[in-house]
């Protein structure tokens, strides 16, 4: 379950995030996780495992068609819109 949920967050895109937190998240979320589900029955570590494959294999599909490229292009012009990149001050250019 671990693993799938490292590839969960390593193959989802994150755009605007910032990269430090972005890499805290993939490796902490997954031991996280890891450690509820050593604490509570299978049945809840075969469910997350079987989300996080299906999550997984959605997202590949997606990484490899032309509309997966343009939602990660859209995605990423929003994030630099956020972050106020290209941005102008009111009345100032």
């Amino acid at each position: 379950m671990v693993v799938s949920m490292f590839l969960v967050q390593y193959y989802t895109p994150s755009p605007g995030v910032d990269p430090q937190q972005q890499k805290m998240m993939a490796f902490m979320m997954p031991a996280i996780t890891g450690y509820f589900t050593w604490n509570y029955g299978s049945g809840l570590a075969l469910y997350w495992a079987i989300g996080n494959l299906i999550s997984i294999l959605q997202q590949s599909i997606m990484n490899r068609t032309s509309l997966g490229r343009e939602m990660r292009e859209i995605a990423a012009k929003r994030a630099r819109r956020k972050a106020g990149v290209g941005a102008t001050i009111q009345g100032k250019r």
